[in-house]
């Protein structure tokens, strides 16, 4: 018989913040956000250092968020700003070398502004 998985406790308290962030801000973002973090892991969005090149090209000083893991394969070549749930040591690295990498419970302590943020998938 199979055993019905829970999500960490973390991620959790993590979909109830922004939440009440999404009500008090009214921005619908964090809603958003909180509405995928809610799928199963599976389902979850893996980025690649590659796409988020191209996707810096695109969005030119947007912050980049990730609600899923950044992974390292493929080079940055622009300064970036990128918000995730995971990041691999590798995509870690990267970011961290050519720009800013951030958890996402850093992106809503901050208190950016909605229009300030890109979601990737």
């Amino acid at each position: 018989m199979s055993k019905k998985l829970e999500k960490k406790k973390s991620i959790v308290l993590l979909i109830r913040a922004m939440k009440k962030t999404s009500n008090e801000r009214k921005e619908r973002i964090w809603k958003d956000l909180a509405e995928r973090l809610s799928k199963p892991r599976r389902v979850l969005p893996a980025v690649n250092i590659a796409k988020i090149n191209l996707l810096a090209a695109k969005n030119k000083g947007k912050l980049l968020v990730v609600p899923g893991k950044v992974l390292g394969k493929g080079e940055l070549s622009k300064k970036v700003e990128v918000a995730a749930l995971e990041f691999s040591a590798s995509a870690l690295a990267k970011i961290n070398s050519n720009g800013k990498a951030m958890s996402l419970v850093e992106l809503l302590n901050s208190k950016r502004k909605a229009s300030e943020m890109v979601i990737v998938k």
